[in-house]
């Protein structure tokens, strides 16, 4: 079993180049030069992208972004150049329940008025605050379903790092189901929170909570990219945001090539109890249509329930690790346990589980996982899949 360090932004493989065409495929009405913001506070901020519009721009050592900045910043828009605009579908204090808010919603509202091919969508920061990840996740899973159904392509990041003790591992928990879905969705992701964590201060203001802005003496310069303004926790995030933007447009432009080498290898087995799915790298996400039932009591397991379809992943683990399961579902109609077999997929010895979130203490060896869907769930997986993800909580 292969930990991944994760990069910065999601590399562009080519599964996720073919996906990315395929979603704009399904409009070609949409703007390619234009892009629509998303999120609270750290997106309206005008320290965010507002500068690229103007003469303070040193792009330093990012010379290979200048087509990338002309082209957005020649695109005329409802309301001015596309940095500068205040979307209507961002505000201080906003969460995604803000943001898909109203008929029509204020993300469509703006998805209307701009017709984008790209969305910013920033959100989490102040969804954090409520500290239930399971409806983050649905929410976050709806808009990116949204989005991709009008041929908008979603890019997703993550909040950025908090001093307070008491809110940075949910920052992190967030961080990892909008890293997840962008996974299960072959999406962007874009880590500012990794970003920001070597910067003095974190990168962040004196509230412990937005990102700061890199000064030369009076003047703030948020779009100063050079080593001396990167130090800055909005010149990162500006930086990320051009460079992320810049492999998109490249992914939508450039010729096909032959299979990136970087690609992770396609999974091993069919998801079945004689056929495994094999997982090689944490964290892992994918969504799921479970259709086949073959294993049933799951004996050891207390909130075993009636055997239904399920998907059944190996995990081969060599040193002891501790490990976050879950699933999500569409809604509460949707009733799904993980449950946790060990080195033999027979549901009678089953070690735990049976709820959709679980921690589960794996030591080295052979592990199985199964994600079984309660067969009393009124609701075709085909139409709405369950995300299921494995991520790495170790210390």
């Amino acid at each position: 079993m292969q930990r991944n360090t994760l990069p910065l932004i999601t590399p562009i493989t080519d599964s996720m180049r073919a996906n990315l065409r395929r979603i704009a495929a399904r409009n070609a009405d949409l703007r390619d030069d234009v892009f629509a913001k998303m999120g609270g506070s750290s997106i309206v901020s005008q320290a965010y992208l507002h500068c690229f519009a103007g003469p303070d721009v040193d792009l330093g050592p990012h010379g290979e972004l200048s087509p990338t900045l002309d082209a957005f910043r020649a695109a005329d828009v409802a309301g001015g150049n596309v940095f500068m605009r205040t979307s209507e579908a961002a505000g201080v204090g906003w969460s995604l329940r803000q943001g898909m808010t109203g008929r029509p919603s204020r993300v469509q509202r703006e998805i209307r008025t701009l017709r984008p091919r790209f969305a910013l969508a920033f959100f989490g920061g102040n969804d954090v605050q409520a500290m239930n990840p399971r409806v983050y996740a649905r929410r976050l899973i709806a808009l990116v379903e949204n989005l991709t159904e009008q041929g908008v392509i979603p890019i997703l990041g993550a909040i950025q790092p908090r001093r307070s003790r008491e809110m940075e591992p949910w920052v992190q928990r967030y961080n990892s189901i909008t890293a997840s879905v962008a996974q299960a969705f072959d999406l962007p992701y874009v880590d500012f929170h990794q970003a920001m964590l070597p910067l003095p201060g974190l990168g962040l203001a004196a509230d412990g909570v937005h990102p700061n802005v890199f000064r030369r003496g009076p003047r703030m310069l948020p779009c100063d990219l050079t080593d001396e303004g990167l130090s800055g926790g909005h010149n990162i995030r500006n930086l990320l945001t051009l460079q992320v933007l810049h492999q998109v447009r490249q992914a939508l432009d450039g010729p096909t090539g032959a299979p990136d080498a970087s690609a992770p290898p396609l999974p091993l087995g069919e998801g079945t109890v004689t056929s495994p799915e094999g997982i090689a790298t944490l964290p892992f996400a994918a969504r799921l249509s479970p259709s086949v039932a073959t294993l049933d009591g799951y004996d050891g397991c207390e909130a075993a329930g009636a055997p239904g379809p399920e998907r059944v992943y190996r995990v081969l683990v060599d040193t002891p690790m501790r490990i976050r399961a879950s699933v999500v579902t569409p809604d509460d109609e949707v009733h799904v346990g993980i449950y946790h077999l060990g080195e033999t997929v027979d549901a009678a010895l089953c070690q735990g589980g049976g709820t959709p979130e679980g921690m589960f203490e794996l030591a080295p060896g052979l592990h199985h996982f199964v994600v079984e869907v309660d067969p009393q769930s009124a609701r075709d997986l085909h139409d709405a899949p369950v995300l299921f993800s494995l991520v790495d909580e170790s210390e």
